[in-house]
């Protein structure tokens, strides 16, 4: 090879090794099965449904801390956090009790809530042992509310230690 095509063979495998690494480090498309809950096309799923906690303990509210512990007496609140209008089951599970739906209060049907909302729901924290865990499920559509929770819905958990 002569000197002067050195230059252009370097060039072409500069390209070349490039290329295979823009092959290998492109980002992985999960497979449905294993995040079946798609949401609006193109949308992020890191803050298009949740639930933000507040604890209040006689006239003082507050914002609830992640891992806070919370004594019996305490009541929580919930406020709605959405990209859009969806549907939403709100349960409440305890060591000593078992699952309940606590949102929407007797309906059948999950309840349709806007960002922002205050839920008509109050959760007074028991004397019970173990931790008051809050699962929020959210869909795009209506969905019956006390069944095992779909592969579509948006599983939003809260999980409220309590002091000793």
């Amino acid at each position: 090879m002569h000197v002067r095509g050195r230059p252009l063979a370097l060039a072409g495998i500069i390209v070349l090794m490039g290329g295979i690494a823009a092959l290998v480090a492109r980002p992985r498309v999960p497979a449905p099965a294993t995040v079946p809950y798609a949401g609006i096309r193109g949308a992020s799923l890191a803050k298009s449904a949740g639930l933000v906690a507040y604890w209040r303990r006689g006239d003082e509210t507050r914002p609830l801390e992640p891992g806070q512990a919370l004594r019996a007496g305490d009541q929580l609140l919930f406020k709605v956090r959405t990209d859009q209008p969806r549907f939403l089951e709100v349960r409440t599970r305890s060591a000593g009790g078992g699952e309940k739906t606590v949102f929407p209060a007797g309906g059948s049907d999950a309840g349709e809530v806007r960002s922002g909302q205050a839920l008509p729901v109050t959760v007074t924290i028991d004397d019970g042992p173990g931790a008051l865990v809050v699962v929020g499920y959210f869909a795009d559509h209506p969905f019956p509310v006390g069944r095992p929770a779909a592969p579509d819905l948006a599983r939003v958990v809260i999980e409220v230690p309590k002091e000793k």
